[in-house]
């Protein structure tokens, strides 16, 4: 139960029936992974007696991130109905109304799938006015995404191997292997076809990752 997010007041929505106003965090990501990695390539003495091909393929830099999460929740609410003993049309955003279900166990599908549902959005049905629905807030988690950064980098110095002065050359790739994440689905039961559907990916913020493959080339000098 919290007093801040989609749904949340910090105490019951309906008196006597706690279960529906407890629920996960807004920010409940159940499984996350973040791997850093950093290799450089030698310089390739003694193995080449190229030097053109040491200067080349020697002396390259990759770094990165790689990111993996599970989905945030999604509540499912009902914006068409308001019980009018508890919840009104200005108070929806605190106290929003909740569907009915017939199952409490919604496999996740594939975005991908036809209609690019997420959940089977028939097992859920209108609430008589006057009654309470007994869809919980944060009902199920919506899709998690991941997403790889790659740089690739090599320091050419100018006047010598030690020299302070050198240009940098770097390839950089946000979301290098151009993973599809999706937003969450449409949970608003009044949305009618759409209720369940996703029809957006993540757009960039604050570490949220590229929703499609974004490469730059760029140079620098140091001196």
């Amino acid at each position: 139960m919290e007093s801040s997010g989609f749904g949340a007041r910090g105490t019951n929505w309906v008196p006597g029936y706690q279960y529906l106003s407890y629920g996960d965090s807004d920010y409940d990501a159940r499984h996350r992974i973040v791997a850093l990695y950093n290799y450089q390539v030698p310089l390739l003495r003694g193995m080449n007696d190229n030097r053109y091909v040491r200067y080349a393929l020697g002396g390259w830099h990759v770094t990165g991130i790689t990111a993996m999460q599970t989905g945030f929740p999604v509540t499912v609410s009902e914006t068409s109905v308001y019980n009018s003993l508890y919840c009104d049309q200005f108070s929806y955003y605190a106290c929003p109304d909740a569907p009915n279900t017939s199952t409490f166990s919604i496999p996740s599908l594939n975005p991908r799938a036809p209609g690019n549902y997420w959940f089977n959005n028939s097992v859920f049905s209108a609430e008589p006015i006057g009654t309470f629905g007994n869809v919980k807030r944060n009902f199920f988690h919506g899709p998690g995404f991941d997403y790889s950064n790659i740089e690739l980098y090599k320091n050419l110095p100018l006047g010598g191997e030690n020299s302070p002065r050198f240009i940098q050359l770097r390839l950089e790739a946000y979301n290098a292997f151009n993973h599809a994440n999706f937003a969450a689905p449409n949970g608003n039961f009044s949305a009618g076809p759409h209720f369940g559907q996703i029809t957006s990916v993540i757009q960039p913020g604050s570490g949220d990752p590229q929703p499609g493959r974004a490469i730059q080339i760029a140079g620098k000098f140091y001196f």
